[in-house]
């Protein structure tokens, strides 16, 4: 090292016509003073005072000092990196404006004292800053630049310009975000991966969507080693959907709620660990986390009120025509990579979780069809299997078929799995749902001594004006009027008309004698419908804005029939 330092010292010294040593110290004591330095010694008191000191530095037996830096770099053409290490070549000439010195010394103080516009300027070999600090891995810099927002990457990728950021020219954006996984704490450096940004441009290329184009397979090889920010990166975050499909607005006004969203850099970090040679517990750390982070954002999309969601080659969780987007999920290529039998059987597990999802996630009652296959949770409820077995034995065209049970899921099977979901229908459709609860109530009844099994929150699914098939979340054994009140209260819509009294009767009345209820019996039944529905209003989840939104109009429906059951039986 000491020899190596006086080797590189004699051959600066002779490239720039030097003689001695002391005739070097000469030009370090003129730079100084052209430059501004309180020198309170004259020349030769400056070189009888420091020769000893400049001798063990040239000599490397000393460490040089930092305020000399610039004046030696200018004096010597060349870099301190050069002289200290043999960094870099020797450049023909060098004119320093403070950048290299301030990346090379990597001190606070230093890049504070630099002038703003040399942030955004370059020496005469077409080099900034940054490009220096790039070359001394400057950690400091990069850390402080970084807090104050200046590197000239953005944190959500956009290519928004920021005034006075770093400079760049020579360099390439990836390295200088791969420099920066190599450099920056994990606070600071997991923004320039926020990934969770979903642009308006949906349907361009992946690059431009969800991916930074900085983000090359070398700045995932670097990302990928440090654990601090696969962990950082592996948390989700809850975004409110309004903000995420600024483009949509419910036709009601009522906000979609707030939807889970993996970063999308896991789906690129585990793309590259599937396909690429990396460390086994780097790899299967990646697939554990993501199994956990789908499982959680699957469960949350499935609380949304949308007959069919789907998951798209992103990993976007949209309705079937993907305008509205609910969460998002990790989703992963084929693996091209040597995987260990563990990992092989993590990527088992989660690409079962994807493939299931893509095919049945449904938020109303995780239950949906996908060609003529419905697939349920298993349930614990020996009256759900024998309603099923009950409707299938004599044929009830609007159940669906049990065909299975198979690993904890029962498998059905429809007619027909073209439809869409009655919501609050028309009233031909909510006729047919009257016509269909009465053909299930009358066969029930005669199974359960009056009774009948009570559907659930029953999905109810329309094809063509008439009921395609009807898959309730469960079934209860209760009161022959259930299935009847249920369907009143949530799909029937006679509620709407608030002012209007004779034309509410009208409608129940309607409805009533379509179920088969005579007039004899409609005391009776509204007595029952009141009961029924305080059960029901009781066992309702009103913590949620479906049931709350549910219970207002039960309760506004009870109210009504109690205040004008005189006009109902009468108008009957």
């Amino acid at each position: 090292m000491e020899n190596d330092v006086r080797k590189r010292i004699d051959l600066l010294k002779n490239k720039n016509n030097i003689k001695s040593d002391n005739d070097l110290l000469v030009e370090i004591y003129k730079y100084k003073k052209k430059h501004g330095k309180n020198l309170k010694q004259d020349l030769s008191d400056f070189i009888d005072k420091n020769k000893g000191s400049y001798s063990k530095m040239f000599n490397g037996k000393r460490e040089f000092k930092e305020d000399d830096y610039l004046a030696i770099e200018y004096v010597l053409n060349t870099s301190m990196a050069y002289i200290i290490e043999g960094k870099g070549d020797m450049p023909d000439s060098f004119k320093p404006k403070g950048i290299r010195y301030a990346a090379y010394t990597d001190t606070i103080g230093n890049y504070k004292d630099l002038e703003e516009n040399i942030l955004n300027s370059s020496d005469e070999y077409d080099n900034t800053l940054l490009d220096y600090m790039m070359e001394y891995k400057s950690k400091t810099g990069f850390k402080y630049f970084a807090e104050l927002d200046l590197l000239p990457i953005t944190r959500d990728h956009g290519n928004t310009y920021k005034p006075n950021q770093l400079a760049y020219y020579s360099t390439e954006k990836s390295l200088i975000l791969k420099t920066m996984c190599e450099l920056l704490p994990v606070d600071l450096l997991a923004p320039y991966f926020n990934c969770f940004v979903r642009s308006l441009d949906i349907y361009t290329a992946e690059q431009n969507r969800y991916q930074n184009p900085n983000l090359t397979d070398d700045v995932i090889a670097e990302a990928i080693k440090r654990d601090d920010l696969r962990k950082e990166l592996a948390k989700t975050k809850i975004i409110d959907l309004n903000d995420f499909n600024k483009h949509l607005i419910r036709i009601n006004g009522k906000p979609l709620g707030k939807g889970l969203f993996v970063n999308y850099i896991m789906t690129i970090m585990l793309r590259y660990a599937l396909t690429h040679e990396v460390d086994d517990f780097i790899r299967e750390e990646l697939l554990e986390n993501s199994i956990k982070i789908n499982k959680e954002s699957l469960n949350h999309a499935a609380a949304f009120e949308e007959d069919e969601l789907k998951i798209d080659k992103y990993g976007f969780i949209t309705d079937k025509h993907e305008n509205v987007c609910y969460g998002s999920i990790v989703i992963t290529p084929d693996s091209t990579a040597d995987l260990s039998s563990n990992s092989k059987e993590l990527l088992n597990q989660l690409n079962e979780t994807i493939r299931c999802y893509q095919k049945y996630i449904s938020s109303q009652s995780k239950i949906t069809a996908f060609d003529n296959e419905i697939i349920a949770e298993k349930k614990d409820n020996p009256d759900y299997y024998s309603f099923f077995k009950l409707m299938n034995d004599n044929k009830i065209k609007t159940i669906p078929v049990f065909k299975k049970e198979q690993e904890n899921k029962d498998y059905f099977e429809v007619a027909n799995s073209n439809k869409s979901r009655l919501i609050n229908g028309t009233d031909e459709a909510v006729f047919a749902i009257i016509g269909a609860i009465k053909e299930i109530d009358e066969l029930s009844s005669q199974s359960l001594n009056g009774k009948t099994y009570f559907l659930v929150d029953p999905s109810i699914y329309v094809f063509g004006g008439s009921i395609n098939y009807i898959i309730p979340k469960d079934i209860t054994v209760s009161n022959k009027y259930s299935n009847l009140a249920w369907v009143i209260n949530v799909n029937a819509m006679w509620y709407l008309n608030q002012y209007d009294s004779r034309g509410r009767a009208k409608r129940l009345i309607n409805l009533l004698k379509l179920y088969g209820i005579k007039k004899e019996e409609l005391n009776n039944f509204i007595d029952q419908f009141i009961e029924i529905t305080n059960n029901q209003l009781n066992s309702l989840d009103k913590t949620t804005e479906r049931g709350k939104e549910i219970a207002l109009k039960m309760n506004d429906n009870k109210s009504f029939v109690d205040i004008y059951r005189d006009n109902i039986v009468e108008a009957f």
